[in-house]
């Protein structure tokens, strides 16, 4: 399951996400994300204990929407496992990701 809370503040949307982020809950998450246009994109991932390849996708694919826009993507207060993931894969040369401080 994920839950999904959505603020737009100037030119930034601000998605804070709950849950597992896999393939029963990522269509939710690519259709909440592709309302966005003309905005920056943040995703807090503080409650975000599980993660997936096709939760990457969704990831990736929207980086990709708004860097093509000139916009960008950052994910904040990720956990020690997931950064991990994102760094094995190079998300971390692509755009923003901070660690969670416990």
């Amino acid at each position: 399951m994920l839950e999904i809370k959505k603020e737009i503040e100037n030119d930034e949307a601000i998605f804070y996400l709950t849950g597992h982020l896999d393939a029963l809950t990522n269509e939710s998450l690519k259709i909440e994300l592709d309302q966005i246009h003309d905005s920056n994109i943040t995703l807090d991932f503080r409650n975000i204990d599980y993660l997936t390849s096709t939760g990457l996708l969704v990831i990736l694919s929207t980086y990709k929407r708004l860097q093509a826009a000139g916009d960008e993507m950052k994910i904040l207060n990720v956990n020690e496992k997931v950064y991990q993931i994102f760094s094995m894969i190079g998300f971390e040369d692509l755009f923003i990701i901070k660690k969670l401080h416990v």
